[in-house]
């Protein structure tokens, strides 16, 4: 299962995030500017073109039946 592979490969860092958490040692979170998504997808760097990683599914672990039935192409432009 593609889970299973992916806590192989984290295993090191989770143990160490995990000793981290038991002793309350946890860095705090990032509080830096965050770049605007849309912008950056409307408005790309000139001579840059924009590229997205998206995935599309129908279930998921946490939440179940998402949308059964559709397709990629059927909501692509959402």
């Amino acid at each position: 299962m593609l889970l299973d592979r992916f806590r192989e490969a984290k295993a090191e860092e989770i143990a160490l995030l995990t000793d981290m958490a038991s002793r309350r040692e946890l860095p705090h979170p990032w509080k830096g500017h965050r770049p605007d998504f849309l912008k950056a997808i409307a408005e790309p760097p000139a001579g840059q073109s924009v590229a997205v990683i998206a995935e599309f599914k129908q279930s998921s672990p946490s939440r179940g039946v998402i949308a059964t039935g559709l397709k990629p192409e059927e909501v692509e432009e959402q």
